[in-house]
């Protein structure tokens, strides 16, 4: 499994799947103590802490 072997690195805090035709970012996220958790987007603002980068999802998809 991709999600496994990424978060194996310590150095991975965050690992996003786009999906362009349903319109939704599917982010997994190693919190402070090093749990694994994950938020679902459709819309609003993505906030990747670190680095400290927040873009909103309507923006990562071209077209209506």
């Amino acid at each position: 499994m991709k999600l496994a072997g990424y978060f194996s690195l310590p150095s991975v805090r965050h690992y996003l799947i786009v999906d362009t035709e349903k319109r939704v970012i599917i982010n997994h996220r190693r919190g402070e103590e090093g749990q694994i958790g994950v938020r679902i987007f459709r819309d609003g603002s993505l906030t990747l802490d670190p680095p400290g980068l927040a873009v909103e999802v309507q923006d990562i998809f071209v077209g209506p």
